[in-house]
């Protein structure tokens, strides 16, 4: 099994030739499937289209690189209606809410965890409003939407430490129940993953630059073309709803 920031970085290899076809950049999730639809690949220059893989073109993700067979597995994401249809979903599952189907707030996941052979989603780790960190696993996820993950009820009894992999399966380690005393309510957690996966996505965007000129509602300018991108844009991008889009649009 792999985290998203196992992945994300890896240079993409093409073992006919040797060739490094590009970087992962993102990863799209297919919120029917419930797994990695695909990984999308940093643009080549400042002014062509980012590039999608998909997943079941990969034949391994390694410690050091994503190796595929054929790099014409490699294409443009306007090229495929499908993709583009998800990515208008906005499906962002790390920093999404986690609520029951019965509607309690559980917290905000921070990482999740993936079947590297298949894509699936293997577990979602989480953030509780005590600062504590649980395992929601994949099967017990009913919804993948832009806001929020809902989840089956009855989560003190399958919500978990951490995931293990067994050749057929993944098993619980230790189920837990969470609670939340006084002093955890008040006392916030040394480092939240949560804000560490937003600082290293801002990371990556701050100093690059737009290769589009990207507007939101009125026609009001998030970013031109040509201009690199600076934390005030990355705040307004993410004010409107655009910090996908903004991320799927930068070169070096």
């Amino acid at each position: 099994m792999k985290k998203t920031q196992q992945i994300l970085g890896l240079p993409v290899i093409e073992i006919s030739s040797g060739n490094k076809l590009g970087t992962v950049a993102g990863i799209v999730v297919n919120p029917n499937q419930r797994k990695v639809e695909c990984l999308l690949l940093d643009r080549v220059n400042w002014f062509s289209e980012m590039r999608a893989l998909p997943y079941e073109a990969v034949l391994g993700v390694g410690e050091f690189a994503v190796t595929i067979l054929n790099g014409s597995d490699v294409f443009p994401v306007s090229s495929k209606a499908e993709l583009v249809s998800i990515l208008d979903k906005n499906i962002q599952v790390v920093k999404a809410g986690v609520m029951t189907r019965s509607g309690k707030f559980i917290g905000t996941v921070s990482e999740y965890v993936v079947d590297e052979q298949s894509g699936k989603i293997m577990g979602c780790e989480v953030v509780a409003e005590d600062g504590g960190g649980l395992v929601v696993p994949g099967e017990k996820v009913l919804t993948y939407g832009s806001k929020f993950l809902v989840i089956e009820d009855g989560y003190e009894g399958y919500m978990v430490k951490e995931l293990s992999q067994t050749k057929s399966d993944v098993v619980v380690i230790e189920s837990v129940k969470p609670t939340r005393s006084a002093e955890a309510r008040d006392k916030k957690p040394a480092s939240d993953p949560v804000e560490v996966f937003e600082s290293r996505q801002r990371q990556y965007l701050a100093g690059k630059k737009a290769t589009k000129k990207i507007t939101g509602t009125g026609g009001q300018v998030i970013v031109d073309q040509g201009e690199v991108i600076t934390e005030e844009i990355i705040e307004k991008a993410l004010s409107v709803d655009k910090y996908i889009e903004l991320t799927m649009n930068v070169t070096d």
